[in-house]
């Protein structure tokens, strides 16, 4: 298993767990995705994605917030996707 791998697995049981909390609220809270918005715009080979839980109650607009992409190597602004 090489590096890419290895995040791969990392990421699915993040969403797996994540899920399950989701599920425990009973339809207030849902899972999101958080896109890099400058990756999606220059056009590179992968673009960073993050794995959310937000509650549609308290929080009914899209969120935006600045998290690491691992492909341009600094903090960049994600957005919420569906």
């Amino acid at each position: 298993m090489d590096k890419s791998d290895v995040d791969e697995v990392r990421s699915q049981r993040l969403i797996i767990e994540i899920r399950s909390l989701a599920m425990a609220k009973k339809g207030l809270v849902e899972v999101i995705h958080l896109e890099c918005t400058s990756c999606r715009q220059n056009g590179q080979k992968g673009v960073s994605r993050y794995a959310k839980v937000k509650n549609k109650k308290t929080m009914p607009e899209r969120i935006e917030m600045n998290k690491y992409c691992r492909y341009e190597r600094k903090h960049t602004n994600h957005k919420e996707v569906k």
